[in-house]
């Protein structure tokens, strides 16, 4: 499934004072990091330099682009499966969160995307919810709408007998 830049913390002490001296003037600029910040939970200069960066990438219009194509992309495809299985009422959402009304409660259709391997979750009444990460690639796209629709056709034979 590719390569992908990740937003996790540094897995080895090395790894984490290597990027500590490569950010820590960064952050103070961009940041105004104070060095006597006083909480529990907020406010390291690790944590806001990472946070710095993801804000810098996730606001490049490219990137916003790229996720503004992606979330088109599913909604399209979700909307040709509903034209095949009309257990699919709606299908809604801005970017790559999107909602997929049901005609039937999705307590049955989430496992079985999940024993797939696709992780979805229930959202309102008859709701599923798709929140793929931002960095998805199309490849990522096509496998986890292959695994929906297999599930759709799965609910689809079991309403009918």
């Amino acid at each position: 499934m590719g390569s992908r830049r990740t937003f996790s913390l540094p897995q080895s002490p090395s790894e984490a004072a290597c990027l500590w001296r490569n950010t820590l003037h960064r952050t103070n600029r961009l940041c105004n990091f104070s060095r006597n910040h006083g909480t529990t939970f907020g406010g390291n200069p690790l944590a806001c330099a990472l946070g710095c960066e993801l804000l810098s990438i996730v606001s490049e219009p490219a990137f916003l682009e790229k996720v503004t194509r992606s979330g088109e992309t599913i909604r399209a495809k979700l909307w040709a499966l509903a034209k095949e299985f009309p257990v699919i009422r709606d299908v809604r959402g801005n970017g790559l969160l999107i909602g997929v009304e049901m005609a039937v409660d999705p307590k049955a259709i989430i496992p079985l995307c999940k024993e797939k391997g696709l992780l979805l979750i229930k959202a309102e009444h008859n709701t599923v919810r798709f929140m793929p990460p931002l960095i998805v690639e199309q490849a990522d796209i096509d496998a986890a709408l292959a695994i929906f629709e297999d599930v759709m056709k799965i609910i689809a034979k079991e309403q009918h007998k």
